[in-house]
């Protein structure tokens, strides 16, 4: 029972701790570009609008531009920038056309938005 109690209180403080450090976070997002894989298979390098102190979290929806779907590789991701890179199934011709694709890059943590929203 006391165990138990502890356990609660342990979690408790843990929680509340990383609540009381909450601060807005660094983020941000846009739409842009990606080249066209068919002519030039290359990552496209995307550079944030801002620095980050360490690498942050980077998100991306496409759009269905092409006759084929495709989803989105990224890699090398680091406080400036990232790399980006459309790709189809397999089964499909493997490259994609020139396509539009939004970003969103957040930084790591526990953040609180101005309106309390804590993420």
């Amino acid at each position: 029972m006391i165990k138990s109690a502890l356990v609660i209180i342990f979690f408790s403080c843990v929680l509340l701790c990383n609540h009381a450090n909450a601060v807005p976070p660094k983020i941000e997002g846009r739409y842009i570009e990606l080249q066209d894989t068919y002519t030039s298979p290359v990552w496209t390098k995307v550079n944030f609008q801002q620095q980050y102190i360490t690498p942050p979290a980077v998100f991306m929806l496409s759009t269905n531009q092409g006759g084929n779907p495709a989803i989105i590789r990224i890699r090398n991701i680091t406080t400036t920038s990232f790399e980006a890179l459309p790709l189809e199934p397999s089964g499909e011709d493997g490259g994609h056309i020139s396509m539009g694709a939004h970003y969103l890059a957040v930084e790591y943590g526990v953040h609180q938005f101005p309106d309390g929203t804590i993420m």
